[in-house]
C-alpha cells in the first residue's frame, strides 16, 4: 500500500501541531516534578523521529540507485545530485537525533538522581 505525498504532509503538519501545543503547554506549566515522565515520552519521541529519518534516508538512497536523471545529454542524461544531498542530510538528522534520544536519556538519568536527593533531604529535615 502507497500513501499519498499529501498524507504525509498531512500527518506531519498534524506533529508539528502537537508538539507546538505541548511546548506551549510546558512553557506555562513545567515544573521538576514533571520531569520523569515527560522525559520518557520525550525520549520515545525522539527515537520515533530517528527512525524516521533513517527511513527517509534509505528512501533517498532507493531514488539515487534508480539514477533519476536531472536532464538529458549525449551520453544518456546526468545523475541527479540531490538525492545524494538529500540522503546525506537525513542521515546527519538521525546521527543528530541519536545524540539528542542520548541527551535526554542523561537528563532523565540525571532528573532521577535530584528527586532521589530532594526525598533524602526532605526526610532528613523531617
Amino acid at each position: 500500500m502507497t500513501h499519498d505525498r499529501s498524507d504525509h504532509a498531512a500527518t506531519a503538519e498534524r506533529l508539528e501541531d502537537a508538539v507546538g501545543s505541548f511546548a506551549e503547554t510546558m512553557r506555562r506549566t513545567a515544573s521538576p516534578t514533571h520531569g520523569p515522565g515527560v522525559l520518557v515520552a520525550l525520549r520515545a519521541v525522539q527515537a520515533a523521529l530517528v527512525e524516521l529519518y533513517s527511513t527517509l534516508a534509505s528512501d533517498a538512497a532507493d531514488e539515487t540507485s534508480n539514477a533519476y536523471d536531472a536532464g538529458d545529454d549525449e551520453a544518456g542524461g546526468l545523475r541527479n545530485p540531490g538525492w545524494d544531498r538529500v540522503r546525506l542530510a537525513l542521515e546527519e538528522a538521525a546521527q543528530y537525533g541519536r545524540d539528542a534520544t542520548a541527551a535526554i536519556d542523561r537528563a532523565r538519568n540525571a532528573d532521577e538522581v535530584a528527586v532521589w536527593f530532594d526525598e533524602v533531604e526532605a526526610d532528613e529535615g523531617v
